[in-house]
C-alpha cells in the first residue's frame, strides 16, 4: 500500500512539473514598463531635407526598453532632426540603450547612425501598428503586427519571416508596402497588382573616395563620399566626409588613444547640387554651400524620408582647410557624384 502511495505520489509530482514547464513555455509578454516621453525638434540650417522651422514636437514612448512612435511621420521627425552629437545625451535622459551604443558592429552594418539611435539593442522598434526588427548583416527587416504584441520575445529572436512575421530586404519600401497591403501579411509579400504608386523604386548606389594628406613624415585620410542609403524603413541621400589618422608616429596611441581622436581638420566645405524625385510626388533641386569646423565626420543630408524615390542626381565638391593651414580645393578627385535614372 505504501509502494503504491509512494508511486502515486511520484506521478503526481512529474504531472505538475509537467504542467509548470508548459505553462513557463506558454507564457506570453505583457507590457510593463512605459514611459510617455516628448521630443522637441530644434531648428537646423543648411540641409535641404529640414525644414526651416522645425515641426512641432513628438509624443512617443519608452515601453519595456524598446521605443514606440504614434506615426511614420513621427519616426522620420525624429530620425531626421536628432544630430549624431545628441545622441548620446538625449538616450542618457531617457534611459534608453540603443543599437548605436551597444552594438558597434551591427550600427556599421546599418550604416545609419540615427536610425540606430532609435533601434533598441536587439533591433526593435515599433511604429503605428508594427513592431519592426532590423538585422543588418543580412539586410532584413522583419515586421509582426502590434496586435501580436504578446510573440514579442519570438519576434526578438526571430531571424526569418513565420506565421505572424513578414520579412523584407532593406531593398523594399517597407512603410509602403504595408499600407497597400492593408497591414502585415506573412503569407501575401508585395503584390504589385495592389501598388497605389506605380513609379519605380531607385537603386542604392554610393561612391566613395580616400584622400590621403601628408602632414610631415605621416599622413591621415580625408574620407568623402555622396550615397543614396536604402535600410527599408528609412532612406536617405548624402554627403559625408570624415578624416583621421590611421596610426601616431610611433605606431601607438597617445595615452591610450588612437591619434584619430586628436587630428582634425580645421574646416570642410561642401558644394552640393541635387535633384531627387520621391516616388508618386514632385521634384526637388537646389544648391547647398555648407562648412563645418573642428569636426572628425559630418553629414549633409538632401533627401530623408521612409519612402523611396524614383530618380536622383547629387554632385557634391569638398574642399578642406588642414590644421597647418593648407587649403584643398577644385580638384577633380574631390568632386563625387551619384545619379539614378
Amino acid at each position: 500500500m505504501k509502494k503504491n502511495i509512494f508511486y502515486l505520489g511520484i506521478i503526481a509530482l512529474t504531472f505538475y512539473l509537467s504542467a509548470c514547464k508548459k505553462i513557463g513555455m506558454d507564457e506570453k509578454y505583457q507590457q510593463k514598463n512605459i514611459k510617455e516621453l516628448i521630443y522637441t525638434p530644434s531648428k537646423k540650417v543648411g540641409q535641404s531635407n529640414k525644414l526651416d522651422e522645425a515641426p512641432k514636437p513628438i509624443h512617443y514612448s519608452l515601453i519595456d526598453g524598446r521605443l514606440a512612435f504614434e506615426s511614420e511621420e513621427d519616426f522620420n521627425t525624429i530620425v531626421t532632426y536628432i544630430e549624431e552629437e545628441e545622441i548620446i545625451d538625449w538616450q542618457n535622459s531617457i534611459g534608453f540603450h540603443s543599437l548605436y551604443t551597444e552594438n558597434a558592429t551591427e550600427t556599421e552594418a546599418l550604416g545609419d547612425n540615427q536610425v540606430a539611435a532609435v533601434l533598441n539593442n536587439k533591433g526593435i522598434i515599433q511604429v503605428q501598428n508594427y513592431i519592426f526588427k532590423l538585422i543588418p548583416t543580412t539586410r532584413t527587416v522583419l515586421v509582426m503586427s502590434k496586435d501580436n504584441i504578446a510573440s514579442l520575445p519570438i519576434l526578438e529572436a526571430a531571424s526569418e519571416g513565420s506565421s505572424i512575421i513578414q520579412s523584407f530586404s532593406f531593398d523594399d519600401e517597407v512603410f509602403s508596402i504595408l499600407e497597400e497591403q492593408g497591414g502585415v501579411s506573412p503569407e501575401n509579400p508585395d503584390d504589385a497588382a495592389k501598388s497605389i504608386c506605380r513609379d519605380r523604386r531607385a537603386n542604392e548606389k554610393d561612391d566613395p573616395y580616400s584622400f590621403p594628406y601628408f602632414y610631415g613624415r605621416d599622413n591621415y585620410v580625408y574620407r568623402m563620399n555622396v550615397e543614396y542609403k536604402k535600410i527599408g524603413i528609412s532612406v536617405k541621400l548624402y554627403s559625408h566626409y570624415e578624416n583621421y589618422w590611421p596610426t601616431s608616429p610611433s605606431g601607438g596611441n597617445i595615452l591610450g588613444q588612437n591619434l584619430s581622436y586628436f587630428l582634425r581638420t580645421a574646416e570642410s566645405t561642401f558644394d552640393i547640387e541635387y535633384f531627387y524625385t520621391p516616388r508618386c510626388r514632385p521634384s526637388v533641386n537646389g544648391t547647398l554651400h555648407f562648412t563645418v569646423t573642428n569636426k572628425k565626420k559630418y553629414d549633409v543630408i538632401t533627401y530623408r524620408d521612409t519612402r523611396d524615390c524614383k530618380n536622383y542626381k547629387l554632385i557634391t565638391t569638398f574642399s578642406f582647410k588642414t590644421l597647418d593651414g593648407v587649403h584643398y580645393f577644385s580638384y577633380p578627385f574631390l568632386t563625387r557624384q551619384i545619379n539614378d535614372f
